[in-house]
């Protein structure tokens, strides 16, 4: 089953910016970690709760199909897909030829691991439909090097790093730890977050990609958390107003 967001474990102001409705103007989320960290799960969630809150078209482009995301949710629909071969940026290319023209419509990736899917990643986050990925990485720098590393080598870095600047929006680098229970409990699990959000093309976040790509950011990732949790996201955002 597809666990409800509030389940997860996640900070609430996180899974609000996750959940409102600027994100239905499109661009990219990435959602990262190492193996295990329920980086599916979160997208997954993610995925459902946007389709019955705001009546939301998914595609999605898997392989294989981990979550049970096909049909109905609240008003909005999921048509899941598998890769065929391993070749996701083939798929996309496929998919995105009956691709809907609905506002607040998603496309989730089901993981960037090489360069052409990158590049078509940003290419379709470009485009005005809001993009769902995951992506292996040990934290959250080294997540946004490594899909300006994978897009680069597709294009050149400094394309990747104006497109990425562009289209990018929300990463999410998530890890679990064990929390061991009082005596005679089972042990659970703790959900760990590291967040970046970059509200538009020409955001603090954006202009920093554009010009250096992943250097810098640091700042930006404990600024916007002490913030996220003070004000929740509409203080975050009323930062760039």
């Amino acid at each position: 089953n597809i666990p409800a967001m509030d389940t997860l474990g996640m900070e609430p102001a996180i899974r609000q910016v996750l959940l409102d409705s600027w994100l239905g103007r499109g661009g990219l989320v990435i959602i990262c970690g190492e193996t295990g960290q329920g980086k599916s799960t979160t997208c997954a969630a993610m995925v459902k709760e946007r389709m019955v809150q705001h009546g939301s078209f998914c595609l999605t482009v898997e392989d294989p199909p981990e979550m049970p995301l096909h049909g109905q949710h609240g008003a909005g629909r999921c048509l899941q897909t598998e890769v065929q071969s391993g070749n996701f940026a083939a798929a996309m290319r496929g998919a995105m030829r009956c691709y809907p023209s609905v506002n607040g419509s998603m496309l989730y990736v089901g993981e960037t691991r090489d360069s052409e899917t990158a590049a078509e990643v940003l290419r379709i986050a470009t485009n005005g439909h809001l993009v769902l990925t995951t992506l292996h990485a040990q934290d959250a720098m080294s997540a946004m090097k490594r899909f300006i590393s994978l897009a680069g080598d597709k294009m050149n870095t400094e394309e990747a790093r104006g497109i990425l600047a562009s289209a990018f929006r929300v990463l999410v680098h998530q890890q679990l730890t064990t929390v061991k229970g009082r005596p005679g409990e089972h042990s659970k699990k703790k959900l760990n977050i590291e967040f970046l959000l970059s509200h538009s093309h020409s955001s603090p976040v954006a202009q920093k990609i554009r010009q250096s790509g992943a250097d810098g950011l640091m700042n930006d990732l404990i600024m916007q958390k002490n913030t996220l949790t003070a004000q929740g996201v509409r203080g975050l955002l009323s930062l760039w107003k």
